[in-house]
């Protein structure tokens, strides 16, 4: 059985990528996180639009 690889958060859903662009686009760009949750979906190529004011798309 291979070894799973150090994650930064253990058992994480989101990769560890998303989790320093997170934080670099926080601390080091200084975007609030609202504004980081409309630059995520538009730069993974997702169409239709995330967030909390928009209607629940099911």
């Amino acid at each position: 059985m291979v070894p799973l690889t150090v994650r930064i958060i253990a058992k994480s859903l989101v990769s560890d990528r998303i989790i320093i662009d997170t934080i670099v686009g926080k601390y080091a760009d200084h975007n609030p996180l609202f504004r980081q949750s409309v630059i995520l979906p538009h730069d993974a190529g997702i169409c239709a639009p995330l967030g909390r004011d928009e209607p629940d798309l099911q």
